[in-house]
């Protein structure tokens, strides 16, 4: 029997025990019936893009209240909507931030965003990518260079840079007093004959094919050959495009284009682009009758370019070509005709078909070639006289190198080329003998030669880091030119050595050689005993980096050109020309960020030449003693920009025809006999002064930019030369365009 406290105590423990389990069962059908009608989760899908241009953006931070979320490299994210909140936010760098109210997405299930740009951080500093290290490169972005160079084309940003000396009115550059065509030119690792349109400052290449633009005054490394000047190469892009994109332009007075890119796959795209000009038709309708010379320029460029990744490098194959030319109606004493006119026509011409393949080899190797095929015909007619030159090159380069260390690397090349070429003409007899020879009474010849040309070429060079942290690098070039029956080779030497924190000092010492071009070497019009012209390039400097916006080169340069190729009487040409050139320059650089860039580039140079060694020196055709050239761009907002440039350079030589002048009777004409000192006058010194300014508009998947400015502002127009009087009593000079103002409409989409 329990006793009743005990009974008592069993009956509360059942009690207690029914209730726990009864609570149990009606926990758990409560928690079961909330799992029935607790509501789905709300996912919100966001897609974010660029105003203006419909791409993705990728890291934007999507915010609801403290919860975060961000969009994948398409733009895209998941966003889970809680049960109320005051706004979903977007943030992302470069961008304006942007918000939505709560009742405006509640309800919707997907949503697309475009974000404005905006400004970053204006310490971000824009990294210049690095190559091959040379003594004198320069590399400028497109970036850069498309906001302050002439036109907005980067290709003409070599105007700018220190080493260069332009004329007015003339598109090529001459290198540390050497001619245009003692340079060489290059589209990525294509040789071509010219890079530079006649008008509107503008390169063969247009600005959205262009990744950066490399220059070389002197002392390159022994890939490069047959120049005595320097290099300039003009790279296009290299990287598969995300998107389509199409581009239209419309520039007033000069020209229109069309530019379209586009992947292909995930490791391919394709690019194409054509531009024309139609200043030739503008020009003979507005221009009085009565207007005198009326020279009329034109011009014409293609591209297509498509590129394939591989996992062991790259393909890509190219499709270039372009055409220059002036055409003149010329009323007076040039005339032949009855009609009172004269006939002026000169026309350039290239195409081009390459494939580079970059592919990497075992053991540090990569491997480099880019066969290729460059049809070129230049023309030049001017009344009856005519001159055609006809070529076809062939030429495969290919260069190996490979990777010893961080600092270290050897190389190895070999080039060969074939030209076969094709000269025609009707031009006047000279005659040595004739002290009244006239160039438009003199007898004609005609006649024509055919041939090919064969160049080759092996270069091998080496960097070796010394104990003291200095990188020497030595070279050597060896060539050979089949027309003249001759070979020969190069030694080249450059260095560098750290010397303190953030400052490097350089040197370069190097021989240059280049091969007689066009009819020079030829057997019927030229001298096929030339020999190459040969020229040492002595260089000091020392870069030196300030901090991450700003940087400095100081350059000292000295070159000596020998056999120098000039015109003669008996043979038609010879070696015996000489040419020096000597100076320093300075570039400051302030680097790429959001908000501004520019620099400042002085050359100080002095260039002589003479006609053999009996002769006397004389001032160089392309001696401009101070040359000196400010540029920069601010971007007053994210869409709208402000830049300008502003040189001024020594005026250049000239041979004055005053003097002492004869009438002739039987040409009944006044013919200068005097011998004045060979470039003994110098034009006036004078000023370019270009402003410009951009602004975008921006709709959701294209956009719009206005371009506008003025070139050529100055108070006083360009010299472009002098015109002695009828009898060299007096001369006059001639001046250049006026300023010219322009308006460029793009459209992108």
């Amino acid at each position: 029997m329990f006793s009743s406290g005990a009974a008592k105590c069993l009956i509360l423990i059942i009690m207690v025990l029914t209730q726990t389990i009864v609570f149990g069962q009606n926990l758990s059908s409560a928690s079961d019936s909330s799992a029935v009608f607790v509501a789905p989760k709300k996912i919100l899908k966001v897609k974010i893009l660029q105003k203006g241009g419909g791409g993705p953006i990728r890291k934007v931070e999507v915010s609801l209240g403290d919860r975060k979320f961000y969009t994948d490299p398409d733009g895209l994210v998941d966003v889970e909507l809680p049960g109320n909140a005051t706004e979903i936010a977007f943030v992302k760098t470069g961008f304006q931030l942007s918000s939505l109210p709560w009742d405006e997405i509640k309800n919707l299930s997907e949503i697309e965003i475009y974000l404005y740009p905006a400004f970053g951080a204006d310490d971000e500093v824009i990294v210049r990518g690095k190559r091959r290290p040379s003594i004198s490169k320069k590399v400028i972005s497109s970036a850069e260079a498309r906001r302050v160079a002439p036109g907005g084309d980067p290709g003409q940003v070599t105007k700018l840079l220190p080493g260069v000396t332009t004329k007015p009115g003339r598109s090529e550059v001459t290198v540390r007093g050497s001619k245009p065509a003692d340079s060489a030119y290059y589209l990525d690792d294509i040789k071509v004959p010219f890079i530079y349109h006649t008008i509107g400052n503008l390169s063969v290449l247009p600005a959205s094919v262009i990744e950066d633009v490399e220059f070389s005054a002197g002392g390159f490394g022994a890939e490069y050959g047959d120049a005595t000047g320097g290099i300039v190469v003009l790279r296009s892009k290299s990287d598969i495009p995300e998107k389509p994109r199409t581009e239209f332009t419309l520039n007033v007075p000069f020209y229109s284009a069309i530019y379209h890119e586009r992947p292909l796959s995930e490791n391919s795209g394709m690019l194409v682009g054509v531009r024309r000009s139609y200043l030739e038709y503008i020009l003979p309708r507005v221009l009085p009758k009565d207007s005198g010379v009326t020279i009329v320029p034109y011009f014409r460029d293609y591209q297509g370019i498509y590129t394939q990744k591989t996992d062991d490098g790259h393909y890509k194959l190219s499709l270039l070509a372009s055409k220059d030319g002036l055409r003149a109606t010329a009323p007076g004493n040039m005339s032949i005709d009855e009609s009172g006119n004269g006939r002026f026509f000169v026309e350039t011409y290239f195409g081009a078909i390459a494939l580079e393949r970059m592919k990497k080899l075992d053991a540090g190797w990569t491997m480099t070639t880019t066969p290729q095929t460059v049809y070129t015909d230049n023309k030049f007619e001017i009344n009856d006289l005519k001159f055609r030159v006809q070529a076809e090159s062939f030429r495969v380069p290919v260069e190996f190198v490979k990777r010893l260390s961080s600092d270290e690397r050897f190389y190895l090349g070999f080039e060969g080329e074939i030209v076969p070429f094709k000269v025609t003409y009707y031009v006047p007899r000279f005659n040595a003998d004739d002290p009244f020879f006239d160039f438009d009474e003199a007898p004609r010849i005609a006649g024509g030669e055919k041939g090919t040309g064969m160049e080759a070429a092996t270069w091998v060079a080496r960097d070796i880091k010394l104990p003291n942290g200095g990188v020497l690098t030595p070279g050597l070039r060896a060539f050979y030119f089949n027309m003249t029956r001759r070979a020969s080779a190069d030694p080249r030497l450059q260095y560098r050595q750290i010397v303190a924190p953030d400052q490097t000092l350089k040197a370069a010492v190097g021989q240059y050689s280049q091969s007689p071009r066009n009819g020079e070497p030829a057997k019927t019009f030229g001298n096929p005993n030339l020999q190459f012209t040969k020229a040492m390039h002595y260089i000091l400097g020392v870069e030196s980096k300030w901090n991450d916006r700003w940087d400095t080169d100081i350059q000292v340069f000295y070159k000596d050109v020998r056999l120098v190729v000039r015109s003669d009487p008996v043979t038609n040409y010879n070696n015996k020309g000489r040419l020096q050139s000597y100076g320093f320059e300075t570039f400051i650089r302030r680097a790429m960020t959001e908000r501004w860039f520019g620099w400042v580039s002085y050359t100080y140079s002095k260039t002589r030449e003479r006609k053999d060694d009996a002769s006397a020196w004389y001032p160089g055709d392309n001696d401009q003693t101070h040359v000196v050239n400010f540029a920069a761009d601010y971007r007053v907002t994210p869409v709208w920009d402000l830049g300008g440039r502003l040189g001024r350079h020594t005026g250049d030589t000239y041979t004055s025809k005053l003097g002492d002048a004869v009438y002739n009777a039987n040409l009944d004409k006044y013919q200068p006999r005097a011998d004045n000192a060979v470039n003994g006058t110098r034009l006036p010194d004078y000023n370019e002064l270009s402003v410009f300014s951009g602004h975008d508009f921006l709709y959701d998947t294209w956009k719009s930019t206005l371009r506008w400015g003025v070139e050529y502002f100055w108070f006083k127009r360009q010299t472009y030369g002098a015109s002695p009087n009828y009898d060299y009593s007096k001369e006059e000079y001639f001046k250049g365009v006026p300023p010219i103002p322009y308006l460029e409409v793009r459209g992108e989409f």
